[in-house]
């Protein structure tokens, strides 16, 4: 278990004031009375009365529901309190707020907690989600009790292992920035070469934008991570008013596939699959196939280009 202190405490204002803006029916809650829960349902946490701060906070959390530090804070002493399923929720809603660092301790909290209830895929799954948007401290880990059951599989120590020396899920498509050309010499497609043109939108950002031109036609698109699954989806549109959803994960270390489908005004069209081949650090293969009504897939086209 992890618990984040007061430093986060303002994010209760915050995040009362945002709640009260959805629901302009409800009276917000006089500040001076929030500020003075808030004190009191500290002092019981850092005097590890659980029971008290479960009551104090559960108190806030009537006038501001969805405040997630407070979740945060009623979802630790409740796990401490080993009413582990009356805390997951709280670890849940405390998961889903827009600050990093509380956001990756509430995600190890839930894998903590779903190892003590002996459910192992859930653990390792959230686990794998801490570590994704940035958990690393393998000493926690490793002295935390609450993940003893999970010690001796070979999924987790394997998982432990990569922390540090393996690329996290958004940073996987790190070999794709920068601006990519097919050479005629390296192009099998009838159609002039393609180039294609993949950035980060800021140096954190878990996104990624293209721009794909193949023949006379140009895509933009984003690619996005999918933290439940560690997907990606990649939505494309061109100038005529279709769009290209994709999604897809990486079948071996160094071949990501797409399958999805173009959409027009007039409907669907058929299954697409899009390759993407990491030949080396200079060079890519990108294949494109259509799936027939026989379910087959026929190539489409396929071009090798060179980083600019």
């Amino acid at each position: 278990m992890r618990a984040v202190l007061m430093a986060f405490a303002s994010m209760l204002f915050a995040t009362a004031a945002a709640a009260q803006s959805q629901s302009p029916a409800q009276t917000a809650p006089h500040s001076d009375d929030l500020q003075a829960k808030l004190q009191s349902a500290d002092a019981h946490f850092q005097k590890e009365d659980w029971a008290g701060a479960v009551k104090e906070y559960e108190a806030i959390l009537v006038a501001v529901p969805h405040n997630r530090f407070a979740h945060f804070r009623v979802g630790y002493a409740l796990h401490m309190l080993k009413r582990l399923e009356e805390a997951l929720p709280h670890h849940m809603e405390a998961a889903q707020i827009n600050n990093r660092a509380l956001r990756i301790d509430a995600l190890y909290n839930i894998a903590c907690a779903n190892a003590l209830l002996g459910r192992k895929d859930q653990a390792l799954r959230h686990l794998r989600h801490a570590i994704d948007t940035g958990f690393g401290d393998t000493d926690q880990i490793r002295k935390d009790t609450d993940l003893d059951s999970l010690r001796s599989d070979s999924e987790f120590q394997k998982l432990v292992a990569s922390i540090g020396k393996e690329q996290t899920l958004p940073r996987q498509l790190d070999f794709l920035v920068g601006t990519w050309t097919a050479r005629p010499e390296n192009s099998t497609a009838d159609q002039a070469p393609g180039r294609h043109v993949f950035a980060r939108p800021t140096a954190s950002s878990h996104a990624m934008s293209s721009i794909s031109t193949v023949g006379n036609i140009e895509r933009a698109g984003l690619l996005t991570p999918n933290f439940a699954d560690r997907s990606w989806r990649w939505v494309l549109a061109d100038g005529m008013g279709t769009t290209r959803t994709l999604n897809g994960r990486f079948i071996d270390e160094a071949t990501l596939r797409f399958e999805g489908r173009d959409s027009y005004a007039t409907g669907d069209g058929p299954p697409v699959r899009i390759t993407i081949s990491r030949e080396s650090e200079k060079r890519i293969r990108i294949r494109a196939e259509i799936e027939e009504k026989s379910g087959a897939w026929t190539p489409a086209g396929e071009e090798a280009y060179e980083r600019e």
